[in-house]
């Protein structure tokens, strides 16, 4: 019915699905650069300790080095008791890209308001890259 239209609607619909690849770099298993999630800075030693029921918020802060893409942070947290980490929602999370060429930084801050007992416990950061499945956690 409309010949020029099947094209048209190929054309914008390959460009729809094509990744945006402005923050994708080449990396190696057995060479340089190599392909991994390194963690680079990390605040949570610095805010550790005891902290007075709904006063204030904790502000965690992780930064990772990445490649072939910018890593994925998640927040984790453990209650005393328990043996596995499981993820939660910060109050207020805030994460900034940097895309280079040798390596993509991500660092993620997350602000925690301290108002409920269930709180309690140890919290790490951990990043991931989706094409590698690699992982780094502190």
């Amino acid at each position: 019915m409309y010949p020029l239209l099947e094209p048209l609607a190929l054309l914008l619909l390959s460009t729809l699905v094509s990744a945006d690849d402005s923050c994708w770099s080449e990396c190696f298993q057995e060479k340089m650069p190599q392909c991994g999630v390194w963690l680079m800075k990390e605040t949570n030693p610095d805010v550790a300790g005891t902290y007075e029921l709904n006063h204030g918020m904790v502000n965690m802060s992780c930064e990772f080095s990445s490649l072939p893409e910018p890593a994925v942070v998640t927040w984790l947290h453990k209650a005393p008791n328990s043996i596995s980490w499981i993820d939660f929602a910060c109050s207020n999370k805030d994460e900034t890209k940097q895309c280079r060429e040798t390596e993509h930084r991500v660092t993620s801050r997350c602000l925690l308001r301290t108002n409920s007992l269930t709180m309690t416990g140890a919290y790490r950061c951990q990043a991931t890259t989706s094409e590698q499945k690699s992982k780094a956690i502190r």
